[in-house]
């Protein structure tokens, strides 16, 4: 009996033509490509692809073999996807707008405090997508915008200083700040954000978690800067003022990020509609 992963290697390579373009998608090795496609070829007792230059080309036998079994396999994926539930790593912002638990078929964790870990658990399968702030230029990965947000200061409603609206440089200085704890080479994710690192602040407590620190906000008379959507999400709750920065600072883009192997699968495409519908719904409920 033909190995199916053999199977899906060959249809991969016919279509791009190329091992290079079908190891990217893949997730692997171009030598191991070409292994599997020798160890098909050793099965099959026939030749599936011929050296044309600097690219590869199907062979007449190559060609019937894709003609009949690029659906059967595409039946079986679409089969296996539709019924198997999503892995999902969400950093802790983006899961509380989402609703933890609130989705059928997607099981939600947060990321790895490592983003290299979390990129190479993409491409190993282990995990289906991941929502995080932090970029990556891996050439095998897509990453969608799918939020945006603004950067205001939290503090609690009845602070004994900070009274209106809006917050002064000099007062943003001066108070007592609570941080997000940096996850990615030594940066604070505000930090990476132009130019929010040229304005000197008194950081005082670093916390994991954004949600964490708004509670401290609630109970003392510390700031926090905060992505807008998470602190209107528990500015009743908590007893919250959002107030507005004291100097314009880039919004905080916040990334779809997965394997190009499932940019055209059916099942993985209505599970990230869904993740983007959610958050839409949640914003539009703010405006």
């Amino acid at each position: 009996m033909l190995d199916l992963n053999l199977l899906k290697v060959f249809t991969i390579a016919h279509k791009h033509q190329s091992y290079t373009k079908a190891s990217v998608e893949l997730g692997t090795s171009q030598s191991a490509v070409s292994q599997s496609i020798k160890k098909l070829e050793s099965q099959l007792g026939y030749k599936l692809f011929v050296k044309q230059g600097r690219s590869i080309a199907t062979t007449s036998r190559g060609l019937k073999l894709f003609e009949d079994v690029d659906v059967g396999l595409n039946i079986i994926e679409i089969g296996v996807n539709a019924k198997r539930e999503f892995n999902v790593q969400c950093i802790e912002m983006v899961m509380h707008l989402i609703g933890v638990g609130a989705l059928d078929g997607i099981k939600m964790s947060t990321p790895s405090t490592n983003p290299d870990k979390t990129y190479a658990d993409i491409r190993s399968q282990k995990v289906d997508m991941v929502i995080d702030y932090f970029p990556t230029n891996d050439s095998s990965l897509v990453s969608e915008p799918i939020l945006t947000e603004s950067v205001v200061v939290a503090c609690r409603s009845d602070h004994p200083r900070l009274l209106s609206d809006t917050i002064s440089l000099d007062s943003f200085q001066r108070e007592k700040h609570i941080s997000l704890k940096a996850r990615w080479e030594d940066q604070k994710l505000l930090d990476t954000l132009e130019p929010f690192a040229d304005y000197s602040r008194n950081d005082a407590i670093e916390v994991p978690v954004s949600t964490s620190g708004l509670m401290l906000v609630s109970e003392s008379d510390m700031i926090m800067s905060c992505p807008r959507s998470l602190v209107e999400k528990w500015k009743h709750p908590l007893g919250l003022k959002i107030m507005t920065l004291p100097f314009k600072v880039e919004p905080i883009v916040i990334n779809l990020v997965y394997h190009k192997r499932y940019i055209n699968d059916p099942a993985h495409k209505e599970v990230r509609a869904t993740l983007r519908a959610r958050l839409s719904e949640f914003i539009n409920k703010q405006n």
